[in-house]
């Protein structure tokens, strides 16, 4: 049998967690047209919405760890003046990374957790 990781499990929520925020860009009932774009930088996905720069949901940086300190500067300088939300799995939360986000001014302001079935068979 061939089971699936949970990790490939929340990889995939991610994928489809980008879907759905492009989704809701497209249908935002703002009174300006939306300027949110994807990027990819290293391993990092940037969220980026110019017309509304304060948002958390809408500016987040997802899939950055260890792979992409090198890169965090240039991660941030797409942010302009202001400061995106680093949305991060488990798995990318390292003792360094933590300590980077921490001095550039990050704080840890929320936690979700992906409960995954996990069949015995």
């Amino acid at each position: 049998m061939n089971e699936k990781k949970p990790l490939y499990y929340v990889e995939q929520i991610e994928k489809i967690e980008i879907e759905l925020t492009k989704l809701n860009a497209s249908r935002s009932m703002v009174p300006v047209e939306r300027q949110f774009e994807v990027l990819q930088i290293g391993d990092s996905i940037l969220l980026r919405d110019q017309t509304d720069p304060a948002s958390i949901y809408y500016n987040r940086i997802k899939g950055f760890g260890p792979q992409d300190l090198s890169n965090l500067d240039n991660l941030l300088s797409y942010y302009n003046n202001s400061s995106p939300c680093f949305d991060m799995t488990p798995n990318h939360m390292t003792e360094d990374v933590t300590r980077a986000l921490s001095e550039k001014g990050f704080i840890p302001r929320r936690a979700t957790c992906f409960y995954v079935y996990r069949s015995n068979e």
